[in-house]
């Protein structure tokens, strides 16, 4: 499955950026995840329980995007997409890897 390749190759990266960073030996990351069939699987469900102390898995209640984070980046990063106007399919993947660029880490922070 797609996700549990994401998760372990997410898991690898932030594993190794955290031994070149200082701080606490082990960080604890914190996952949210919406009400999506496929992020309440048994297999994502057994990941996190067995393969993994390194994050915490949080559930939100259904019908509550107001509570995810990443859904005020979605609506940030569609109207910059839209802005560009993006015709054709090499337009749109390039409009939406500058529009990542385009949305300060600032605006998410609080």
């Amino acid at each position: 499955p797609r996700l549990l390749t994401f998760l372990e190759e997410l898991k690898d990266i932030l594993l190794e950026r955290q031994q070149h960073q200082p701080g606490p030996a082990h960080h604890i990351y914190v996952i949210i995840w919406d009400n999506v069939r496929f992020h309440r699987t048994n297999q994502t469900r057994e990941w996190f329980t067995t393969d993994s102390n390194h994050f915490l898995n949080v559930c939100l209640p259904p019908y509550s995007p107001f509570l995810n984070p990443i859904e005020e980046f979605f609506s940030s990063w569609r109207w910059k997409v839209y802005d560009r106007q993006p015709y054709t399919r090499e337009n749109l993947l390039r409009a939406i890897e500058l529009a990542c660029g385009d949305i300060p880490v600032e605006a998410f922070k609080d």
